[in-house]
């Protein structure tokens, strides 16, 4: 993943003057891992429209993923992630992007994840379209873990089952 590099150098903490008088021996690196919490942004469009007195010239705002929502791409990819990757509840993320001061009704939480649902069905759809034309298609073969009932005190109770696509 891309990670937000800082580089820092720290200098021994000593009179400056003296500092610049000596010469630099040798330098080593310390690496620390922080954490930032959840960031929102928010992208206001100041939209301007023109003219020449007889036509008029608007300016249009960038394509959304759901017609007149104020939500992006990315904001809707996070959503889903954290309901269907993480198996939080509605009200749990809601909680989460206030505890970092982003007011989002559960209301509209969930009609962002049902409007979310309809594109990637379209999506779906679309793809099943093309593969379906295609001569030849290839398949891959994952792995579940697969819960079974402990008929014995020696079961395991899981084993490995397979998908195919």
């Amino acid at each position: 993943y891309e990670m937000k590099e800082v580089h820092v150098t720290i200098d021994p903490v000593m009179d400056a003057e003296l500092l610049k008088t000596l010469r630099l021996f040798g330098t080593r690196t310390c690496i620390r891992y922080s954490m930032e919490p959840i960031k929102f942004i928010k992208t206001v469009y100041h939209i301007n429209t023109y003219t020449d007195g007889s036509i008029m010239y608007p300016g249009k705002t960038p394509p959304a993923l759901l017609l007149n929502s104020s939500y992006s791409p990315s904001f809707a990819a996070g959503l889903l992630q954290m309901r269907y990757i993480y198996s939080m509840p509605v009200e749990r993320i809601t909680k989460y992007f206030a505890d970092n001061g982003f007011t989002l009704r559960k209301a509209t939480a969930n009609k962002l994840i049902a409007r979310s649902a309809d594109v990637l069905e379209n999506f779906y759809k679309a793809i099943c379209q093309v593969v379906l034309q295609q001569d030849y298609v290839s398949a891959d073969e994952t792995y579940h873990k697969v819960l079974l009932a402990k008929t014995k005190p020696t079961d395991k109770g899981s084993k490995k089952g397979y998908l195919w696509l």
